[in-house]
């Protein structure tokens, strides 16, 4: 029997350990990869870590623009459950989205019913900011997504879809990106004429939130739009974000142009349980007949405009970009005279709804009118 001299048992033990721990730790790490493939994390929009699940399969939409940021990410069949203004407040939404007439939705989905949302078993729910329902839904084991917060910036758009993004995977993150791109190249063609404009040649705007009265303070996404557009925010002491003021402060202020915005196109404001606004066109007479506002320069001149609304509000979601465009044509139509309109919506709706318009869809929508088909819908 051969001997083994002790260096070469030293080499032998040495390799022998080495094997068994190769094998010892490959397991763990096989089983380490499986644990953080299975969830994933996101920071929303109020700071908040949430952990989720790898594959999201069912969304409960009750934050308001959410609905449309989703449709835009190519995610809306992954929606189990929408809120009761996603079908009441915009009738093109019925047109332009694919499932929302077979969804069942919240009727008070700024306070819903917690126990309510439990028994959905969602992936994800996106919420509006960080209140007590939402630390309740995070205290059941809920992943609550919140999509609020210290937004004050146009740009904000691109966070809040960003966002959305990274909840829903890889392919909902380059569909934002591309809507990223796209927004910062229109960005960039207003800036290029607007950021030169002295403030004498800037006409003073007043932008409406819902009624003749109520409007956003100069630190809000409005505010911040208008200014990109080249317009003159007179709003600038509003310390709230949403105020409502006396006719007399709109009368000092006297603005050169009005904006009728954030107005639902529904007939009947009871139609829904989180309405409390006239339709646009109900604000748009209420400005041009009222005595008390006769003298405002927005209103001798017919300078009092109705914001376009399409598959949403164009001030709160996605198509704020569009919003952008439109004022700045309005405020200065001389270097904005070769801005086509018509082209730029429907490219839009092509490119991210997946829907082209037909020339009679787009003039509706332009002028805040209903669809040809809208009593199908209720409205």
């Amino acid at each position: 029997m051969k001997t083994i001299k002790l260096p070469q048992l030293w080499k032998i033990l040495f390799v022998i350990c080495l094997i068994t721990g190769v094998i010892s730790v490959i397991p763990v790490s096989f089983a380490d990869q499986t644990t953080n493939q299975s969830t994933h994390t996101v920071t929303d929009m109020a700071g908040r870590t949430v952990t989720l699940p790898a594959s999201i399969d069912n969304i409960l939409a009750l934050y308001g623009p959410a609905y449309e940021k989703i449709v835009i990410l190519d995610a809306e069949d992954k929606i189990g459950m929408c809120a009761d203004y996603h079908k009441t407040h915009a009738s093109w939404a019925h047109v332009i989205y694919k499932h929302l007439d077979s969804l069942p939705s919240f009727s008070n989905p700024s306070n819903p019913n917690v126990e309510d949302i439990l028994k959905e078993n969602p992936d994800v729910v996106f919420y509006f900011g960080n209140d007590k329902n939402t630390q309740k839904m995070e205290s059941l084991g809920i992943p609550v997504v919140c999509s609020t917060g210290n937004t004050t910036k146009l740009e904000s758009l691109k966070d809040s879809l960003r966002l959305y993004g990274k909840v829903l995977g890889s392919e909902a993150t380059e569909r934002a990106e591309e809507y990223c791109t796209y927004f910062d190249e229109k960005l960039k063609n207003v800036l290029s004429k607007t950021s030169s404009i002295a403030d004498k040649d800037k006409p003073k705007v007043y932008v409406t939130s819902g009624i003749p009265l109520r409007t956003r303070s100069i630190n809000s996404v409005m505010g911040d739009t208008v200014t990109k557009a080249g317009g003159d925010y007179v709003a600038k002491d509003i310390v709230n974000a949403t105020a409502t003021i006396n006719p007399e402060q709109l009368v000092a202020w006297n603005p050169d142009i009005i904006i009728i915005d954030h107005a639902p196109d529904l007939p009947d404001p009871s139609a829904s349980s989180t309405s409390n606004t006239p339709n646009a066109q109900a604000v748009k007479e209420e400005f041009m007949s009222k005595p008390e506002f006769q003298n405002i320069n927005a209103v001798k001149n017919k300078q009092v405009y109705i914001c376009p609304m399409g598959a949403f509000f164009w001030d709160a979601g996605q198509q704020g970009i569009l919003q952008l465009e439109w004022m700045a044509q309005i405020f200065h139509p001389e270097l904005f005279k070769d801005l086509d309109m018509s082209k730029e919506v429907k490219e839009f709706y092509s490119k991210f709804f997946n829907y082209d318009l037909s020339d009679d869809q787009l003039t509706r929508i332009m002028n805040h009118e209903l669809p040809e088909n809208a009593k199908d819908f209720g409205y």
